[in-house]
């Protein structure tokens, strides 16, 4: 395992070599707007959670910027030469549009305990007045949400087991649900917000749609 850590570790700073020398032979750089631009946009479909998500993999938002803009140099160095003709972007974007529609999705949060008796006093207690975020610190099995003060994030349908996704889907934003009973659990939710479906226009995703062609075309550190 050691071995296999120490020659992991190997292989990405040879990796980070040959692209900050390939950057600087090509007169390429990333700008700080750049990394706080993909920041904001890891930001928006994440959610609510993204601090928690990085406290998951021991990171920062320092340390982020500084892995996203390695990541950035490279698809920069190794997509220089590409030049996409605007019907493969339309072609592309033709053949995947699915990937670029917003399904419906929803914002909430929820507190997990074992039993429903539990769950019914923490619903009394939200219904008198009592703060949602506070009783997910306190009282959530979920430590990953409870730590946001319950907060899931944005989720389309099929993400979550059948029970906790009917629930969710079936609020308004702002209404608490009865307990809902999974297999993790007891959950109580609150609808924080919604998006209904939409549709992609080609003109609003074209850039999006040339930098994943790119993505797909780019060369290995190893060629660059």
């Amino acid at each position: 395992l050691e071995d296999d850590c120490g020659q992991y570790t190997l292989d990405a700073m040879i990796k980070e070599l040959l692209v900050r020398q390939a950057a600087k032979e090509a007169g390429i750089r990333v700008t700080s707007e750049a990394i706080d631009r993909e920041i904001i946009r890891l930001k928006g479909q994440i959610g609510p959670s993204f601090e928690s998500v990085l406290a998951q993999y021991d990171m920062t938002e320092e340390s982020l910027g500084e892995n996203l803009e390695l990541n950035l140099l490279a698809h920069e160095v190794s997509t220089k030469d590409l030049r996409i003709q605007e019907h493969e972007l339309l072609t592309f974007f033709t053949e995947h549009k699915s990937d670029y529609d917003q399904p419906e999705m929803v914002l909430a949060n929820h507190i997990l305990v074992d039993s429903e008796e539990e769950a019914i006093a923490i619903k009394r207690q939200l219904d008198r007045g009592a703060s949602f975020a506070v009783l997910a610190k306190e009282r959530s099995l979920d430590p990953m949400s409870a730590e946001d003060g319950g907060s899931i994030g944005w989720f389309p349908r099929g993400r979550m087991v059948e029970e906790f996704e009917m629930a969710a889907f079936n609020l308004s934003p702002g209404q608490t649900s009865e307990p809902v009973k999974t297999m993790y659990g007891y959950h109580v939710i609150r609808l924080i917000d919604r998006k209904e479906a939409y549709e992609a226009t080609f003109e609003e995703v074209r850039d999006e749609v040339e930098r994943d062609i790119k993505a797909q075309r780019a060369k290995s550190p190893a060629e660059l």
